[in-house]
């Protein structure tokens, strides 16, 4: 039985005992039908109002709860509790001078005033995933010492017409009331596209968190000392309104790392572990040409589990060079169908790759179908391959089986 339903029948087990007590003490002298009217009167009404106060009592609750829907579910993390330095964050030089910019107003803001120079209010991180947008943003606050609040964009996106825009209201009152502070929003696409490009109630929830966001951004500067830095892997499809002055105008695309770059990234990682004299991280940096960041993090961490369960067994625990090439070559064989194909196309900003001019392949499906012709176009999870004969064909990576043979582009 339902606790809340099983209080009220016991309140109103409560109520016709205490009437019934009361009965019979004031018509004791009452007899005949009239004796039996009133009683029934007096339970009917004792149950009445024990279901009247139920329900108010149920009434109460679900508003409690729809005002907690309603709240923001933006983590706050306080100052010192995160730990993330930039020294923390390996190779991204650039992206760290533009952000040290929003770290020494933080910290120092009356040196802002001083010079008359607005400061930096929203910071768009532009990149694709896995290269460190989410650690730059934690390196922000942990540089400044402030309290770092996290959210997704997917959290102001919900099936009730105006949790969102009231989630977004609750974020930015949170966040006044904790200045200094950085609020984070992660993966901002998902309610900062182009208003007017889709349809639907789910496009129309979206559409009103941006507008509120809009909203907040204007009105923030009065609320206190704090700055929003959001995420995303496509800028491209943002609302202008978002990325104009006041609003997200300071840009900082997170881009591939370099070799010295992807050095530094490996060194960050392989601070206090056990590591055997024959580790060549230079060796990974030059070898791992487009890695992301995450990428190389994977990278050691899969190879200090491969030396952790070798200890485990009784062997050496160190981590050693055959451990990280190990990982290396499992990683590659994952790829390796691909790797030719891919270098034959010219790598874009956009989610799309194409190649300079024809780029021919063969195919063989798990299937047992073989498909051969030209290369259109790829991304990380599909293919359009032109037949020789017949329409372009959309194939998933997963669906091949083996590439037999490719030719590459003329030229």
């Amino acid at each position: 039985m339902n606790p809340k339903l099983r209080t009220a029948l016991v309140w109103l087990a409560l109520a016709l005992i205490a009437c019934s007590s009361l009965l019979a003490v004031q018509i004791g002298d009452v007899e005949g039908p009239l004796r039996t009217l009133v009683l029934v009167v007096v339970v009917v009404v004792a149950m009445g109002l024990a279901l009247v106060w139920w329900g108010r009592r149920q009434q109460a609750n679900q508003m409690g709860g729809m005002a907690a829907f309603r709240q923001n579910k933006a983590r706050l993390l306080q100052p010192g509790s995160e730990g993330t330095r930039f020294t923390d964050v390996g190779g991204l030089t650039e992206a760290k001078l533009v952000l040290g910019d929003v770290v020494d107003w933080l910290k120092a803001p009356e040196r802002w005033d001083k010079a008359k120079v607005r400061p930096p209010r929203g910071v768009l991180l532009e990149g694709p995933p896995g290269t460190g947008k989410t650690l730059l943003a934690r390196a922000v606050a942990g540089e400044a010492g402030v309290k770092f609040f996290v959210a997704s964009a997917t959290e102001f996106v919900e099936m009730f017409i105006g949790v969102g825009p009231a989630r977004m209201r609750d974020l930015f009152e949170a966040a006044s009331k904790n200045t200094p502070c950085v609020v984070f929003i992660d993966e901002l696409d998902a309610i900062g596209r182009r208003r007017g490009s889709g349809v639907g109630h789910a496009n129309e929830e979206r559409e009103h968190a941006l507008n509120e966001l809009l909203v907040q951004m204007d009105g923030f500067e009065k609320q206190g000392r704090f700055v929003v830095i959001a995420a995303s892997n496509r800028a491209d499809v943002l609302d202008g309104a978002l990325l104009r002055p006041g609003r997200f105008d300071i840009r900082v695309r997170v881009g591939e790392l370099t070799e010295g770059d992807r050095m530094e990234v490996l060194a960050v990682h392989a601070r206090g572990r056990d590591l055997a004299a024959d580790v060549d991280f230079p060796y990974f940096a030059r070898a791992m040409d487009g890695a992301s960041g995450a990428v190389l993090e994977a990278l050691v961490n899969d190879a200090a589990m491969v030396a952790m369960r070798r200890g485990r067994a009784g062997g050496s625990a160190q981590l050693g060079q055959g451990d990280l090439l190990a990982v290396l070559e499992k990683a590659i064989s994952i790829e390796r169908p691909f790797g030719v194909l891919d270098q034959l196309l010219v790598e874009s900003a956009s989610q799309l790759a194409e190649p300079s001019s024809a780029a021919f392949a063969e195919l063989e499906l798990v299937t047992g179908v073989t498909v051969a012709g030209r290369v259109m176009w790829a991304n990380a999870e599909l293919l359009k391959v032109q037949p020789t004969e017949g329409a372009a064909r959309l194939i998933n990576r997963r669906e091949v089986r083996q590439i037999i043979a490719v030719s590459p582009p003329e030229g």
